[in-house]
């Protein structure tokens, strides 16, 4: 996926959900949210299928079998709601808009980019690396697991038995799921904890809306959880605009949730940091600011085992700002900021 990730990071992303999308007439979706709706009516699951330029040799056959015949998608119909997204012809796809083309021509072409962006952004957070990739998910579109097929066949049988090889782990998630939804408001803040806990950090990413169901279910933090939700939510708020290259957007989320008062100095402490680290990674923010933002951090939690590096780190900014205004050579402040202070700081992983 990684030729993948540079055709569209080259592209602006325009999260936009295709309009009126329905299955196509082998049985599959391209809308993810369309057909999160359908298995949520239906109560099934989800399996997103992906392929693409890159897919693994050999895999040919199987991955046109399940595209251009209804066997597989009727026969498991009952279980789950099929999407599909396709990621070949790519360079083509996400081309410039050629001068001369019409309207018509030219707002089809934005429709189809719209579409890839937000289906990548998708696949993204399931984490799909190799394609062809099959991922399973519940009704609400959290990650259940990868599902194995070896796209070498070309009848219905082998995908419909590798599908059924994970009725255990679909009938795990979704108990977890389940148990988010009863019992007392501390329960179930618990049972969402019980099931952030079981997904990896980057699958956290679909987890936003259980992370805002603790910040409501428990206001005045009884379970000592608040501070960490809101740290996680910040994770998966942020990166909604972190692909779409909005940093400003990304800085106002880690700043506001930093100066929570709900959260822990030492939470605080690791937003601010994220948030200095944004700028000097994107390098769209000046000096100044992210001095600032490093001193908010310290300041949060002066005492902290983090606090002496990132004294280092604000140091080391410190000096190339009078650098640059002495004439000096520049260097990027991304490598000040580099070395992570705190575990889990990353704004993309979900925790």
């Amino acid at each position: 996926m990684k030729k993948i990730t540079v055709v569209l990071a080259a592209v602006a992303c325009i999260l936009l959900a295709s309009c009126g999308a329905k299955k196509d007439a082998n049985g599959w979706y391209d809308d993810f949210e369309a057909a999160k709706k359908e298995a949520k009516s239906s109560n099934k699951n989800i399996l997103l299928f992906v392929n693409s330029d890159m897919d693994v040799p050999g895999t040919d056959a199987g991955v046109k079998f399940l595209l251009e015949n209804a066997d597989f998608t009727k026969a498991v119909k009952d279980k789950v709601v099929c999407v599909h997204f396709d990621f070949t012809d790519l360079a083509a796809a996400m081309a410039e808009i050629p001068e001369g083309a019409t309207n018509k021509e030219q707002k089809a072409a934005e429709k189809r980019k719209a579409k890839l962006n937000t289906q990548f952004r998708i696949a993204d957070c399931y984490m799909v690396q190799q394609t062809p990739a099959v991922v399973l998910a519940t009704k609400e579109g959290y990650f259940i697991t990868d599902v194995q097929f070896d796209f070498i066949g070309t009848t219905a049988d082998g995908y419909v038995s590798a599908l059924s090889l994970e009725d255990a782990a679909v009938s795990e998630v979704n108990a977890m799921v389940s148990a988010t939804e009863k019992g007392s408001a501390a329960e179930r803040v618990k049972a969402i904890d019980k099931f952030y806990e079981s997904q990896s950090e980057g699958h956290r990413l679909l987890l936003s809306d259980l992370c805002r169901k603790v910040l409501s279910l428990d206001k005045k933090n009884e379970t000592g959880l608040v501070s960490k939700y809101i740290v996680a939510l910040s994770h998966a708020d942020a990166y909604t605009y972190l692909v779409t290259g909005d940093v400003e957007k990304v800085l106002s989320i880690y700043e506001k949730n930093a100066a929570d008062k709900r959260i822990s100095p030492d939470d605080a402490q690791t937003l601010y940091y994220i948030a200095a680290n944004v700028l000097a990674n994107t390098r769209v923010g000046s000096a100044d600011k992210i001095i600032e933002l490093l001193e908010k951090s310290i300041a949060a939690s002066p005492e902290s085992e983090y606090a002496p590096t990132l004294m280092q780190i604000l140091d080391s900014v410190k000096q190339m700002k009078a650098s640059e205004e002495a004439g000096a050579p520049d260097y990027s402040a991304e490598d000040s900021a580099a070395e992570e202070p705190a575990e889990d700081t990353d704004a993309g992983s979900g925790e």
